[in-house]
């Protein structure tokens, strides 16, 4: 494990700068909150490396969805799949990039505790938000599927019971105006009496842009990552008694924008697409022009209904967290990146789903412990089609590969964790051993008539299968207090991310074979601190995993179109993570984090049975991340305070595609972005204050390549590249 030896010294280093004191200093950090393990725990005493952003912190960099966070935790990296609404998530090398519904993704995305079942459409501003949580490594016990590289939880603000909020316009380049508003309104009635306490929140929030690339193609649509998006959220709170709380959310999203632009990279000698002359389309990223051929859109519309209820038993509260989502999107898209009808796709996907969970929480003198059972209902359809054309001695043809699917999955699962800490006279309440356990049961069916025809008008042979998948995971860990201010810990868990069908495959006998699900097991050991007398907090950890029945989305080489995933055999993922905050004086605050990954293909055997490993990559997983920020608050005046931000993120190259050899061709170059931001806050009006901020994003107009796609035998690659600078003023009304 020589690897492991650059993250090694950094843990070590970590631990031995700790000065064991108490935090009587003026200049001590914050404490943060979070509630990874389902109840409310300071970050600092968990056995988790998890990074969390408050309310204030996630203003200050902008992130208002998912695809904000890219870089700004170790090992993390957001990509967005030719989209402006899904994202490709990696987090410690584990990573879905194909976003077919079929498919499931890696890491776990919840809001408020509830699963976001797909990828595709889960790039959408949410009002509201109070807090993000960045938990890495598998959760398979307390969270269940799809959490084998970790999981985010979107926490949003409850009522508060108290006249106040805020509302924040926006205005800044490339036509961009935004409002986003929180009213918090007065409560009613008194717990315990009648019909007891009633709060209530309303949030809304509304973005427009027009699109960073200009259409020099031949189709209607002006621009391309185009936004317009609309969101809502509403909260409820009664409170008939004080043991009883009851929770109602409903958040909706409607977003109309234009894809993500591709840009043509590559054409391969002896190919279609040099027959065509393509190459003569070739871009570098750097001009605001596209080529488009298709009437390109991007229609998401998201809902979502919440109802949580909690009682409180002194020693233990018993949670019930019911969710009904839908999720309709509608897309046309060019992919080759040239006003030459080449290759292009339309698809219509209608999600639903229905989650129930409860959950017993509580604790004893020597005991902290969670238990619970949850059921997870899903339907999901598509109809697409992707149009390939083919150039001909006579004239050129089109092959139409239709997608015509839907699937149903159910699944159940029941599980519990326990913290024990042994008698204070034996190891002085330092001690702590957790054990957690989770068994799941799912049970998915699919129908299709997917067909790859010259007819447009044809329709494929019905296929139906259905499979049920189960899985056991466990973790343990053990915590020992070493210091008033510092724990270490030793960490044994396990994810999966369930089995299922090849949904776009159109032979028959592929649709109807499913592939098994993946396993995963890492073994970390991390150490939590706070040093000079809290102003610095130093968190690192080193991890290794093994990954099993490795879930491989590949490209069929005789078809550009079609992708198929099948379990190839195993990974070996290992590094390690630094995170650093330190409040040097009483106006500058430094943050610094760094991961660090080796991931290795120990194992790679095609359907055809052929040992493939040395051809072999792990593809989206970045060696290297790198985040830095400074925060200045310059001391108050009559007139307001001054801060200003400044935050650098850098990610290392990483392959797309799962062959060795495309590397050279199709890997996305490693990329660095610096952010800036200046606000004056506190400025007096009345009762009630202002804040007016500036912000430039990407100073140096970097334009960084975030993804790829190889078309293999079609002859070409494509790329999409990342917001060029942009720049606005922020002005809010606090009341």
């Amino acid at each position: 494990m020589a690897s492991l030896k650059k993250p090694l010294a950094l843990a070590v280093a970590a631990s031995s700068l700790f000065i064991n004191q108490a935090h009587s200093n003026s200049l001590a950090l914050e404490e943060i909150i979070v509630t990874a393990q389902k109840q409310s725990e300071n970050i600092q005493d968990i056995p988790i490396s998890i990074t969390a952003l408050d309310e204030g912190a996630l203003m200050e960099q902008g992130i208002s969805d998912i695809s904000g966070l890219d870089g700004v935790a170790p090992g993390l990296s957001i990509s967005k799949l030719s989209s402006t609404v899904t994202p490709s998530v990696s987090l410690r090398g584990l990573v879905s990039s194909d976003p077919v519904i079929t498919s499931e993704p890696a890491v776990g995305i919840y809001i408020d505790g509830v699963y976001i079942a797909k990828s595709t459409g889960s790039i959408f501003d949410i009002a509201a938000l109070e807090r993000i949580e960045v938990l890495r490594g598998p959760q398979g016990t307390l969270y269940g599927k799809n959490t084998i590289g970790g999981a985010i939880n979107l926490v949003t603000k409850q009522p508060q019971g108290e006249l106040g909020g805020r509302v924040t316009g926006t205005l800044g380049n490339d036509n961009l105006y935004g409002i986003n508003a929180y009213l918090d309104l007065p409560s009613m009635g008194t717990a315990d009496e009648g019909l007891g306490e009633i709060m209530a929140s309303i949030a809304v929030t509304s973005k427009q842009r027009d699109g960073f690339y200009e259409n020099t193609g031949p189709a209607p649509a002006d621009e391309l990552e185009a936004l317009d998006s609309t969101g809502a959220r509403i909260a409820l709170k009664w409170i008939p008694r004080d043991d009883l709380e009851v929770d109602y959310a409903y958040d909706m999203n409607r977003t109309r924008n234009t894809p993500a632009a591709n840009v043509l990279l590559t054409v391969k000698p002896g190919t279609a697409a040099e027959t065509l002359g393509l190459d003569q389309y070739i871009g570098d990223g750097k001009s605001d022009k596209a080529n488009v051929d298709t009437s390109d859109y991007e229609d998401l519309d998201v809902e979502g209904h919440s109802l949580t209820a909690t009682w409180d038993f002194d020693d233990f509260y018993i949670k019930s967290i019911s969710s009904y989502r839908t999720m309709d999107y509608d897309v046309v898209r060019d992919l080759d990146g040239t006003p030459v009808l080449f290759h292009a796709n339309e698809s219509m996907i209608e999600q639903d789903q229905f989650s129930q969970e409860l959950q017993i929480v509580g604790s004893t003198d020597t005991l902290d412990y969670v238990a619970g059972i949850y059921y997870f209902d899903e339907d999901v359809s598509t109809n697409g089609t992707a149009r390939a054309y083919i150039p001909t001695p006579n004239n050129i043809i089109t092959n139409y590969k239709t997608d015509n699917l839907s699937q149903t999955s159910e699944s159940q699962a029941i599980f519990g964790q326990v913290s024990w800490m042994p008698p204070a006279e034996v190891f002085d309440d330092r001690l702590k051993l957790t054990l957690g356990v989770r068994y799941t049961e799912e049970d998915k069916a699919m129908k299709s008539r997917n067909l790859s025809s010259l007819n447009p008008n044809a329709i494929g042979p019905l296929v139906t299968a259905s499979e049920t998948f189960d899985n056991v995971s466990m973790m343990f860990s053990a915590d020992w207090i070493i210091s008033d201010s510092a724990l270490i810990y030793g960490k044994f868990s396990q994810g999966w991310k369930a089995g299922g069908f090849n949904g776009r495959s159109t032979e028959p006998v592929k649709l109807a074979t499913p592939y098994d699900e993946e396993t995963l097991d890492a073994y970390e050991l991390g150490l939590k601190s706070d040093w000079l007398d809290g102003q610095v907090r130093v968190n690192a950890s080193v991890f290794y995993t093994e990954y099993n029945d490795l879930q491989s989305s590949l490209q069929n080489p005789n078809n550009g179109t079609e992708t198929f995933i099948e379990n190839t055999g195993e990974a070996v993922m290992q590094g390690g993570e630094l995170e650093l905050l330190a409040m040097l004086t009483e106006s500058l605050q430094l943050s610094v984090n760094y991961g660090y990954i080796d991931a290795e293909i120990t194992e790679f055997v095609n359907e055809q049975g052929v040992d493939e490993t040395d051809l072999r990559i792990k593809s989206y997983t970045p060696a290297n991340t790198f985040n830095a920020g400074a925060r200045y608050e310059f001391e108050p005046s009559d007139w307001g305070i001054v801060t200003a931000r400044m935050d650098y993120s850098f990610t290392d190259e990483m392959g797309t595609s799962a062959l060795r050899a495309n590397y050279d061709q199709s890997h996305v170059p490693s990329r660095w972005t610096v952010n800036g931001r200046i606000s004056l806050s506190e400025i007096p009006a009345g009762n009630d204050t202002v804040e007016v901020s500036a912000w430039v994003r990407n100073i140096t107009d970097e334009r960084n390549i975030v993804n790829t796609i190889d078309f293999q035998s079609r002859g070409i690659i494509t790329a999409q590249y990342g917001e060029p600078r942009t720049f606005g003023v922020d002005v809010s009304w606090m009341f």
